[in-house]
């Protein structure tokens, strides 16, 4: 897979998802590559960055629901075909999860994300 890092970051940017494509996460560009962090990317520009070493249990619920859970942090998604998503979570090699800009699927994308929400004790 061709890409670029890109940011202070380092998030892998593959070739031709460009920020503003209807792709709603990206992977490390090697199977067997190690990420310690992942990003969400909120539709309010809100960025949060997660160290996959917090993430004891990821709980999909009917595929168009996703939980990830530790003891001060929930993140829940909402979507299509999350279950592609919590496999390449549970093998550590998303680099971000960005929900959709309009929130309406087209069906183009192999997952449609429309909603994340965050809670942690620590942040406002």
């Amino acid at each position: 897979m061709q890409g670029q890092w890109t940011g202070n970051t380092r998030v892998w940017e593959p070739d031709g998802i460009q920020e503003d494509s209807g792709r709603c996460y990206a992977l490390t560009p090697e199977k067997d590559s190690y990420v310690r962090r992942f990003e969400l990317r909120l539709r309010s520009g809100r960025s949060i960055s997660i160290p996959y070493a917090l993430l004891p249990i990821i709980d999909l619920g009917d595929n168009k629901s996703l939980r990830i859970v530790t003891h001060d942090l929930r993140v829940e998604i909402e979507g299509r075909n999350l279950g592609v998503l919590r496999n390449e979570l549970s093998e550590e090699r998303v680099t971000w999860i960005r929900e959709s800009r309009t929130g309406k699927d087209t069906g183009e994308s192999d997952v449609f994300i429309s909603k994340i929400t965050f809670e942690c004790e620590f942040m406002d």
